[in-house]
């Protein structure tokens, strides 16, 4: 692999899970600034990341290892996620599933009125953030319940 491409790669591989710690304390507008970030922490994390992601120890990030660290995220997040609606042994029944995310809509309509407004929204997510109803990629937001 030519230097080129290689620092291409790398570069993705450290903005897509790097950058994604230091963006998700970015100020929503009409919000406090987060407090300030230590460089040197943040750059440790990013060499820890950056380890992790290659699962080979070839010294090389692949976007297969970008996408597979990404899946085992996502998995272990999941779990948790089951675990908190009352799943003990990684699963839950349909209709505990489906009860869990009723009481999280009903939750959601804090004045009863049927809809759901952005700032009801906001207002049930920690430090008052959110992107109506998914995370940051589209998604379900992420530990939602």
């Amino acid at each position: 692999m030519s230097r080129t491409p290689l620092r291409i790669a790398l570069s993705l591989a450290l903005a897509a899970v790097g950058g994604a710690a230091i963006a998700q304390d970015a100020p929503v507008r009409g919000e406090r600034q987060a407090p300030a970030r230590d460089v040197a922490t943040l750059e440790q994390h990013a060499r820890d990341r950056a380890a992790a992601i290659d699962a080979n120890n070839d010294g090389y990030i692949t976007a297969e290892e970008v996408i597979a660290h990404r899946d085992a995220q996502r998995l272990r997040m999941e779990q948790r996620r089951l675990e908190r609606m009352g799943g003990s042994d990684g699963r839950i029944s349909v209709a505990d599933y489906e009860a869990a995310q009723l009481e999280r809509i009903a939750r959601l309509d804090a004045d009863g009125d049927g809809q759901i407004s952005r700032e009801e929204f906001r207002a049930q997510r920690p430090g008052g953030k959110g992107h109506f109803g998914h995370g940051r990629r589209g998604g379900p937001a992420a530990g939602a319940r």
